[in-house]
């Protein structure tokens, strides 16, 4: 058996020498980040949204990551609605596009506190809103509903159109 030894190497010692020269030479190549912004007038360096309809460009990542997280992330799949958290787009899917929500918020508590990491439930939207004021100290004139409803087409009609189309998250509740 022969006998092996670890070695440590300076990350500047020659052994990696070789390696260095052909990482800056692909990062020049590859990965070059213009240091001024006159740079950024070509439309080389811009970032495309890569979301299909949406032909906005950006000239840095954060700005696109801001976009992203603003106009595509929580999105209804249903009406195309934006909602600001993944909690109130799951608020929104279940009151909005449920079939059974208005049946089964007439025997239980259905509508949930609008407050990610409240676990509340209650019988209808009134004492949700008077929950959010008085607890959690939200003011009496916010527009509680516009956060939830997808549109001033009554749930009815709504939930009638949405049963024909093939949405995969709502296929369960069809059957």
């Amino acid at each position: 058996m022969s006998n092996f030894r670890k070695r440590k190497y300076n990350p500047d010692d020659e052994f990696f020498e070789e390696g260095t020269l052909l990482c800056r030479l692909l990062q020049e190549k590859y990965w070059f980040i213009p240091e001024t912004d006159s740079h950024m007038e070509s439309d080389f360096y811009k970032i495309d949204c890569q979301i299909q309809g949406c032909f906005q460009q950006f000239a840095t990542l954060s700005s696109y990551e801001e976009h992203y997280a603003s106009r595509h992330r929580n999105v209804c799949s249903g009406c195309g609605k934006i909602l600001p958290t993944k909690h109130l787009l799951d608020i929104h899917l279940h009151e909005s596009h449920n079939p059974m929500f208005d049946t089964l918020s007439k025997h239980s508590p259905m509508y949930q506190c609008l407050v990610s990491g409240c676990n509340l439930f209650f019988h209808n939207s009134k004492k949700r809103k008077k929950h959010l004021i008085d607890v959690h100290k939200y003011p009496s004139s916010f527009r509680f509903e516009r956060l939830i409803s997808s549109s001033t087409t009554p749930r009815k009609e709504r939930n009638i159109s949405l049963m024909s189309t093939n949405i995969p998250h709502l296929s369960g509740l069809n059957a």
